[in-house]
């Protein structure tokens, strides 16, 4: 599933769900169906403080949304669900 280029809405919170499950997964190079939505990705899949600066840069790139900001958002990058709700709220600004 392709990740929508900057601006461009998803469809569904599901279609989202599923274009950061790939997002997510793509930086360890990891199976997106082992990942469950509220699993914690970063023990889940052994991220290290790089892999989130990846993901800050990447949600940047192809979201329009600045990571760390903000006194929420590393708790919001415990899992797809949270990451989910941060992304479709930022974009909702």
């Amino acid at each position: 599933m392709p990740v929508p280029q900057r601006g461009r809405p998803p469809h569904t919170e599901h279609v989202l769900r599923e274009e950061l499950r790939l997002l997510v997964c793509r930086i360890k190079n990891s199976d997106p169906t082992a990942l469950g939505d509220t699993d914690d990705y970063a023990s889940a899949l052994e991220y290290d403080s790089l892999d989130f600066v990846e993901l800050a840069v990447r949600l940047d790139t192809e979201y329009g949304i600045e990571v760390g900001a903000e006194a929420d958002d590393l708790p919001a990058l415990a899992s797809l669900d949270t990451l989910t709700a941060l992304v479709r709220d930022r974009r909702t600004r």
